[in-house]
């Protein structure tokens, strides 16, 4: 009989170089292997979980429902095995349709963070609104951290209609202690000058931020510890500025500037703009305003449509 050398290797290696690399579905079901597999997965410090459904799959709502309550009993049960022990990574990805499965949902989330995940990412999309746990934001664990919320039927989640709200739908003062926070990813999410303060006055070490497809309300972004900037495919209500000092690398990709403005930003070294000139009276001289702050790169890439922007980007 072969010898089983894997089972022989410790513990800690089978959880945090073999197993933590594979979805959390799949590691459980290597108990079957022994009862020394059953208590390796049971201290996995990464937990992966993907539902893997989507209305694409041509489910009907019955099956839709039951691959759905399926997912999450095995959800709940590894967090019931696990009990409160401490996790590097957490990545959910989540599609749900029935809102009376949202509350299961939070409630799991809530123990992850008691779990105190130093990397923590969360993609929902639901067809209502779906409330995620004031706890993240105060959650002192997390350096890392993506937020993508969509909702089918209201186009999209956002944060001032989730965290914090009244019955007006107005923003409580509430504080955000993310001490650690060193990248922060938001997708599909609604932003104001609110939040925007919130997030970086609450996480005083903050180095990347990534917003995508967000709706941005926002007339100033500034920081004084950001290193790495990147605005993709968002939706420009107000005219910005933006001001990061120790900034070093700066990605914009839109259909316009949206009027934004670069001031002390003499750090910045690597710039990827890329935008197409619309039919709008003041659009070019956004996009020139935009480009006038780029004169310290060393590396620029440029795309756009518009020809005088890229006539006056040879003079940079």
């Amino acid at each position: 009989m072969a010898r089983d050398r894997i089972s022989e290797l410790p513990d800690d290696l089978l959880s945090t170089h073999i197993l933590s690399l594979l979805p959390t579905e799949e590691a459980v079901r290597t108990s079957i292997l022994s009862k020394q597999w059953m208590k390796v997965w049971i201290s996995l410090p990464v937990l992966l979980f993907d539902d893997h459904k989507t209305p694409a799959n041509n489910l009907t709502e019955e099956e839709f429902l039951k691959t759905e309550l399926k997912f999450l009993r095995f959800f709940r049960g590894v967090l019931f095995h696990r009990e409160n022990l401490p996790l590097d990574n957490f990545k959910l990805k989540w599609w749900g349709k029935e809102k009376r499965t949202y509350l299961y949902v939070f409630k799991y989330l809530c123990h992850v963070v008691k779990c105190r995940p130093r990397v923590l990412s969360i993609n929902i999309r639901t067809s209502k609104l779906f409330n995620v746990p004031g706890s993240i934001f105060t959650c002192t664990s997390i350096e890392e951290m993506s937020l993508r919320l969509n909702t089918i039927e209201e186009i999209s989640l956002r944060l001032n209609t989730t965290i914090w709200i009244d019955e007006e739908k107005s923003i409580k003062s509430r504080s955000m202690d993310l001490p650690f926070l060193k990248k922060l990813e938001l997708g599909d999410q609604q932003l104001n000058d609110d939040i925007m303060i919130m997030f970086m006055s609450g996480c005083p070490v903050l180095e990347e931020l990534v917003l995508k497809y967000c709706c941005l309300e926002v007339n100033m972004i500034s920081s004084n510890v950001l290193k790495k900037l990147v605005l993709k495919y968002c939706n420009f209500d107000v005219s910005m500025e933006i001001s990061c000092p120790e900034v070093v690398s700066l990605s914009i990709k839109s259909v316009n500037t949206g009027g934004i403005t670069l001031k002390n930003m003499s750090s910045l070294v690597t710039a990827d703009i890329s935008f197409e000139e619309i039919d709008l009276s003041d659009s070019l001289n956004h996009d020139l305003r935009l480009l006038g702050g780029l004169s310290n790169v060393t590396s620029l890439l440029l795309d756009t449509t518009c020809r005088e922007v890229m006539v006056f980007s040879i003079f940079l």
